[in-house]
């Protein structure tokens, strides 16, 4: 218990200047997470949502329940002698356990199970050698334990055997059912080197309290003074949550508790806070998951009629809202952009069931409208090949071929009413992943078979003098018309040549009040096979000269080596890979 007592100092609110009041406190302030205090706030939280929280519950939101492969059991003993590795595989099927979020150092864990240490782990887990972080959620689980009856923790770098690519393949496959299925997961936004229970600065924790004079502009009283950005600045914005496989385990974790150096901070389906306000809504602008909003576990999108347009909208929605958060993340290897995507893959197949089919980060129905994304401004732009040469990750037509943040800004109910496909869609080769939604196998690749209206247009670039990477070009030239300043949104981060020879490919027709337009691809010959095409950028609207650019492209010819199939309407099938 401590207080503060400061008196005549100025105040800020607004424009107005308040004087006279005094910071007084009866400010309790737990210096750990692990603290008596800090802990009672922790547990009410998770009674009051096994409780009261019947959606944070509900396993009928979720696939067959399927335990890990190990999970470690914490033990009770008070020199940790009896924590182990436990295989699961003769586990009924109801056992709970928590999970483990955390940050991997650059160069791995030294301390983690391996072909080597498998048998040692099963038989203890050395606590000794064990990393803080892991030291802490063990301690943690413990405590639930002793409250709840929970008695095993899952940890990646500790479940997963880190030598074997084969496990690591199995597992790392059913990730997302690992997460969706714990009873909690424990979220380390602090520093690896001290653990979830590091000591906080004592001042910083404190609540302030003021007392408000006669002569202020305030009514007289007692105000709290905090910081309403913390969630942001402490969680949002932490290391951990710049990882691309933690936007997985936050968004399907039922109930996460998360540690930060200055607090604990709680998320499920229905309630967000912090330990500096335990019982008050933390504003849904401000958490992460949004709420519900965000949320497989959201009853709300599961309600909707099976194969009903409104359903469909929502859970795509959904679905372009979790890729534009989780490509704004980072990956330690570039070959897990699907992996580590995959158990929200899974979980948005059960919300469309059968009637569409996961490609490559999107789906096939509305195809049209998710081919549309674009790399957001100011973000690297590199294809993956790029930087993995020999690595092949994704058709450049999807997402996931690109490092950087994308986003699909058609996600409103208008676009997704009103607009027109110009383009029909043939899937030539389907991929084929690891687990189902993991990462691509060897060829043959995902190719589309795209009909439509295909023009080549020569683009004279130049890179915008002010920050960003949108390219605008002097000029974008067909049939003797010319446009200044187009906006063209590459894929890369540099145009190549400053004059570049490409193909616009219109994609679908918008119509809004103020009238119609077109959304293209531009696309670049690929290759001396007849008609293959890959990916470059968007052209987002073109609108003025939309019917000259669509009676130019219908009665231009293509060279034979320009198109797989022509057609008497003027439009070309080609091949986009």
């Amino acid at each position: 218990m401590e207080t503060l007592a400061i008196s005549e100092i100025p105040f800020t609110s607004g424009d107005h200047l308040c004087v006279h009041f005094d910071i007084c406190g009866n400010l309790p302030s737990p210096l750990s997470s692990f603290s008596l205090s800090a802990w009672e706030v922790a547990l009410s939280w998770i009674i009051n949502c096994v409780v009261n929280h019947k959606s944070c519950g509900q396993t009928n939101l979720r696939s067959a329940r399927k335990l890990p492969s190990r999970l470690i059991a914490v033990g009770e003993k008070d020199d940790f002698s009896d924590i182990r590795l436990c295989e699961t595989i003769e586990f009924e099927v109801g056992w709970q356990y928590v999970t483990l979020s955390h940050r991997w150092p650059l160069n791995g864990f030294s301390f983690k199970l391996s072909e080597e240490t498998y048998n040692e782990f099963l038989k203890n887990i050395p606590w000794n050698q064990t990393p803080q972080t892991f030291k802490d959620a063990i301690i943690a689980t413990r405590k639930l334990q002793a409250s709840l009856g929970i008695r095993y923790l899952w940890i990646d770098t500790l479940c997963i055997i880190q030598d074997s690519e084969e496990d690591k393949k199995r597992e790392l496959g059913i990730m997302g059912d690992i997460y969706s299925y714990s009873f909690l997961n424990l979220a380390a936004c602090t520093d690896s080197d001290y653990g979830l229970s590091a000591k906080r600065d004592k001042l910083s924790s404190h609540t302030c309290i003021i007392k408000v004079g006669p002569q202020s502009q305030l009514p007289q009283g007692y105000y709290a003074v905090e910081n309403m950005d913390d969630h942001r600045t402490e969680v949002v914005q932490s290391e951990l949550t710049s990882r691309g496989w933690v936007q997985q385990e936050f968004l399907l974790a039922r109930r996460l508790l998360i540690f930060t150096p200055q607090q604990l901070f709680w998320e499920c389906a229905c309630f967000c806070a912090s330990e500096k306000r335990p019982g008050t809504m933390i504003p849904p602008t401000l958490a992460r998951s949004r709420l519900k909003e965000k949320s497989f576990d959201n009853p709300d999108l599961w309600m909707q009629h099976p194969g009903s347009e409104e359903r469909d909208f929502q859970f795509y929605r959904l679905w372009m809202n979790i890729v534009g958060a989780y490509t704004a993340c980072n990956l330690t290897n570039p070959e897990d952009k699907l992996v580590a995507i995959s158990g929200m893959a899974k979980q948005m197949k059960r919300g469309i069931e059968e009637r569409d089919s996961y490609l490559c980060g999107l789906w096939t129905r509305r195809l049209e409208l998710q081919l549309l994304w674009r790399v957001q401004e100011g973000h690297r732009r590199k294809r993956q090949e790029d930087t993995q040469r020999f690595k092949y990750i994704a058709p450049t037509w999807s997402w996931a071929s690109v490092n950087g943040r994308v986003y699909n800004h058609r996600t409103n109910r208008e676009a997704w009413e009103k607009t027109q496909p110009m383009v029909k869609i043939e899937i030539l080769d389907r991929p084929h992943y690891e687990n189902n939604f993991g990462r691509l196998r060897p060829p043959p690749y995902a190719a589309l078979a795209i009909t439509g209206l295909l023009l080549k247009v020569q683009m004279e670039a130049r890179l915008k003098p002010e920050p960003g990477f949108v390219h605008r070009f002097t000029h974008l030239t067909w049939h003797r018309l010319q446009f200044t300043e187009t906006p063209v949104y590459l894929d890369l981060d540099t145009p190549g040549d400053n004059v570049i020879d490409v193909y616009c490919l219109p994609i679908v027709k918008e119509e809004y009040t103020a009238g119609t337009q077109l959304v293209c691809l531009i696309l670049k010959r690929e290759g001396s096979i007849p008609g293959l095409y890959m990916r470059c950028g968007q052209l987002p609207w073109l609108r003025h000269w939309q019917h000259e650019f669509i009676s130019v492209a219908k009665s231009t010819k293509l060279s034979e080596s320009g198109y797989h199939a022509a057609h008497e309407d003027g439009q070309v099938t080609i091949l986009l890979a």
